[in-house]
């Protein structure tokens, strides 16, 4: 069952247990030939939790019972979705089952636990057997979209890295992420090519910067200009006064090939709008800074998701960008779309719990892909109960899930970090005296309430947690971020919190884990290196890290410890400050 929380507020949404039964027979994969018709009966009686409501839950336990059966018994999905035991691979194949995978992962299961486990374990060793050693382009070099399926299966792999990691897995992403990067071209954005073409488009562009962003939370070497480049191209291709983003012109439709366009009327979705929103949120683009923001959710909000399939109006690229895009906005943006996504993924399921390939990419990409990429918008709506909400997976106890870290020491005089195992337990906390107390423990939970969903304390928009009527005033500047963090978890931890202990520890594991995110794997360097004063909030967060690896010693942030230990030492003056 899945273990995922709310972490905002006393918001908390426990797992809803769905029993499964009745569903109707499927085709079965040699693995359950024997004993069972489906997955469905597999599972028949047992409990598939989600932190959804009724409705959305149960429609997403159909869907993934659905892809299950789906499956072909060496682990892929097809986009013909025929036959499931033929086995040549057909075209986006490679796509089509890394869209399963994600849906997979979404809805709680790992190749190690989950109702589904031996699905995703499946899948993600036929991902792998497709990549090439020397390359790591997953998938071959056939028609003109394997970029395309490449993007979206290193995307699946780096996703299942971050909740199950692997030192076989970590390799394998790490070298899919080495070929996105040489994949760019070389004004910043991607194609269907490599080596690369010289030319661009947004739909690419966007499940590239997908990708190398979930590579980059799950640990592994990416390269910040790539974000850049892809901006800077979303930039060329958006029209500034209406927001609306081309595919690889301003003002240009979704596609080139001949016919898909044709049906589908731009006033009826904005796909390549909804992938540059996503996109945009995703690299950490804010609506303050950037007044394109609220013109691509204007653009959204004007076509919500809505079931017309006879119309071949429903653009499943558009619908699931743009849920990822408003559920990140939040508030009442997110809400405004949520209800009609809602409505329309449930008129458009069937009772085997599949879609059909209907809208202008639905006969490219066949059912399992129009199923997989509905499941992950049922995934993004069934998560949404609260305007600050932000699904967090629940972190593993060290001992569970340990993690080689291999931290190279540079020349100079790095020593391998060793302090005193020893937890500070909450009710052992310095102490003051009562007013002393009572002030801490006042500024203490403010800081809570203030802190982001992705665990930072953002200095410029702290005040977005405050009720309208009741807002803090006194922004600072954005670009401390990473300092301000490390400060704040100082005081949480100065008193007495630690990682696994205290009050707060779920306040401290959560700003831990963002920087621990937002370091360079290669440098060590907390933050990025912009402006005169990185270097005193790379201290202030190394500091904030060191002090939190101590007594805990959680294998996961020993190598962030550590390079940010060994970038300091690196950083000294030959006079020696």
């Amino acid at each position: 069952m899945l273990q995922r929380v709310f972490r905002r507020g006393a918001v908390a949404l426990t797992a809803f247990p769905i029993v499964v039964a009745g569903a109707a027979a499927a085709q079965a994969t040699d693995l359950y030939a024997k004993r069972f018709a489906s997955y469905a009966e597999k599972l028949a009686g047992a409990e598939v939790g989600f932190e959804q409501d009724r409705e959305t839950g149960a429609s997403l336990t159909r869907a993934l019972l659905f892809l299950a059966d789906a499956q072909h018994p060496e682990g892929s999905w097809d986009a013909a979705h025929t036959d499931p035991g033929r086995g040549a691979a057909g075209p986006n194949r490679v796509g089509v089952s890394g869209l399963a995978l994600l849906a997979f992962v979404e809805g709680g299961s790992t190749p190690q636990a989950g109702p589904f486990k031996q699905v995703l374990a499946r899948g993600v060793q036929w991902l792998l057997e497709r990549q090439d050693p020397e390359s790591g382009l997953v998938g071959e070099r056939v028609g003109h979209a394997y970029l395309y399926d490449h993007a979206i299966a290193t995307l699946a792999l780096c996703e299942v890295q971050r909740r199950a990691p692997s030192d076989e897995l970590a390799a394998a992403c790490q070298r899919a992420v080495d070929c996105a990067l040489r994949a760019r071209n070389p004004y910043g954005g991607w194609r269907y090519d490599l080596p690369p073409v010289g030319d661009n488009d947004t739909s690419v562009t966007g499940w590239m910067v997908c990708a190398l962003k979930s590579a980059e939370r799950a640990g592994l070497r990416t390269d910040s200009q790539a974000f850049f480049g892809a901006i800077a191209w979303l930039d060329e291709v958006t029209d500034p006064d209406t927001g609306r983003t081309g595919y690889d012109s301003r003002g240009s439709r979704s596609s080139r090939i001949s016919g898909v366009n044709d049906s589908f009327p731009t006033d009826r979705g904005e796909a390549m709008t909804a992938v540059a929103l996503a996109c945009r949120l995703l690299v950490g683009q804010k609506e303050r800074s950037t007044p394109v923001i609220a013109k691509h959710a204007e653009l959204l909000a004007r076509v919500p998701p809505a079931w017309e399939p006879g119309q071949r109006r429903v653009d499943m690229i558009h619908w699931y960008f743009g849920a990822r895009a408003m559920h990140a906005l939040g508030g009442e943006r997110w809400k405004a779309w949520r209800e009609p996504l809602v409505a329309a993924l449930l008129a458009g399921q069937e009772r085997d719990g599949s879609w059909p390939p209907v809208g202008p990419w639905g006969p490219i990409g066949g059912r399992s892909y129009a199923t997989a990429l509905m499941a992950l918008c049922l995934a993004e709506a069934g998560t949404a109960a609260s305007p600050l909400a932000q699904v967090e997976w629940t972190a593993p106890e060290p001992e569970e899930q340990p993690i080689a870290v291999d931290v190279e020491a540079p020349e100079t005089e790095a020593r391998e970090i060793e302090t005193p195992g020893i937890e500070v337990a909450a009710d052992q906390r310095p102490t003051g005296g009562h007013d002393v107390q009572r002030a801490v423990s006042a500024g203490l939970a403010w800081l809570e309430r203030h802190q982001a969903p992705d665990g930072r304390w953002d200095c410029d928009e702290f005040m977005g947690h405050d009720p309208p009527d009741d807002r803090c005033t006194g922004p600072g500047d954005p670009l401390h971020d990473v300092g301000v963090t490390g400060l704040a978890l100082l005081a949480f931890m100065g008193d007495g919190n630690t990682l696994r202990l205290g009050p707060y520890k779920d306040v401290v594991m959560s700003g831990v884990k963002w920087l621990r995110h937002q370091q360079d794997f290669e440098s060590g360097l907390i933050g990025e290196q912009i402006g005169h004063a990185f270097l005193y909030d790379h201290a202030i967060a190394s500091l904030a890290v060191n002090r939190a690896y101590g007594p805990s010693r959680w294998p996961l942030i020993k190598g962030t410890a550590q390079k940010s230990v060994n970038y300091i030492l690196k950083a000294r003056n030959p006079y020696g400050a």
